[in-house]
């Protein structure tokens, strides 16, 4: 994984990267209890999102950190459907999930697992690729399980960012140089009191679900609409 991450961050040589509070991504990563695991959460705007957004966040010695790297929830239609892609995901730590199957399957089981082990999980909310300049599409319920069954409830960081659908776009082979790339990194959401209380008062798990990806899908609103009134008016 260090290999492809020094890659990217050659190429990102090449584009004019920004990483807004990098600080708070590189705390969470580097300075959390070693027993908490942490979601991260991303609006999806081209295929290679992941790994070019967390190699331009981390610093050049984190990517040499292999048990701190990130899982990633990918489609098994698109990573895993020969024998050389599920090799190559499964390397770089990529769980195979069924798109239509709901939040209860074997790749969400292995997600919280994950996190149940302290691990960092990545999740992308939509679902698929957005390739809508629009606003984000409504968000899938799986965030809110991962927050809510782990023994100890894990940290959730909303990830904004904008400009690889223009590095590298959809049909295309080669990424493109002298693109700009935004990465906002928001704060982190705690949300340990409302899923205990939640269980003590034996709400019904979907709206516990439903509520916690609400929450989140507000706070990755706030990160676009700051990307749009703040960082692209700029440009």
């Amino acid at each position: 994984m260090a290999g492809i991450g020094i890659i990217c961050k050659g190429f990102l040589l090449t584009t004019n990267c920004s990483v807004h509070n990098r600080r708070t991504f590189s705390d969470m990563f580097a300075k959390r209890d070693p027993h908490q695991g942490l979601i991260t959460v991303c609006n999806h705007d081209s295929v290679v999102d992941d790994p070019v957004i967390w190699e331009a966040a981390l610093r050049t010695g984190q990517l040499f950190n292999p048990d701190k790297m990130r899982w990633t929830i990918g489609a098994s239609e698109i990573c895993f459907k020969t024998r050389a892609h599920s090799l190559f995901f499964s390397i770089g730590r990529v769980i195979s999930v069924t798109r239509g199957e709901g939040v209860y399957q074997k790749g969400m089981d292995q997600a919280i697992q994950c996190l149940n082990g302290g691990s960092w999980v990545n999740i992308f909310p939509e679902g698929r690729v957005n390739y809508d300049d629009n606003l984000l599409p409504r968000f899938k319920w799986g965030v809110g399980r991962l927050a809510y069954e782990p023994e100890i409830t894990p940290i959730i960081l909303p990830v904004y960012h904008k400009g690889l659908s223009e590095i590298q776009p959809s049909g295309k082979a080669l990424p493109r140089v002298g693109k700009s790339l935004d990465i906002l990194i928001g704060e982190p959401l705690y949300v340990a009191e409302y899923v205990k209380k939640a269980k003590e008062d034996g709400i019904e798990v979907y709206t516990v679900y439903k509520t916690i990806t609400d929450l989140v899908e507000v706070e990755l609103e706030k990160l676009e609409t700051q990307y749009y009134n703040s960082i692209k008016i700029n440009y």
